[in-house]
């Protein structure tokens, strides 16, 4: 199962903050296409994550813009685990 989490730009600078439960690997390519638009709905991305949640870690798939610490930290330690990568 995937979430995916945006935070946009709202109106008088009040962030937006959506969240996206039980999507679809389709998801992936939607969280593609609006990391390369930088915007979501129409409105201009802060920060979003995905997380697949059907893993015992929770991991953190996939990131953009400004996030929390602990999702880039979670999402460092995602593509250690699957890449083999030291310096992500």
């Amino acid at each position: 199962m995937l979430k995916w989490i945006a935070v946009c730009e709202g109106g008088r600078r009040n962030p937006i903050t959506t969240e996206k439960s039980n999507l679809e690997s389709s998801a992936l390519k939607e969280f593609d296409h609006a990391k390369a638009a930088g915007t979501l709905n129409g409105r201009r991305i802060i920060g979003m994550w995905m997380i697949e949640d059907a893993t015992e870690q929770a991991n953190v798939i996939r990131i953009c813009g400004s996030v929390p610490r602990e999702i880039i930290q979670r999402h460092k330690l995602y593509q250690e685990r699957t890449r083999g990568c030291r310096e992500c």
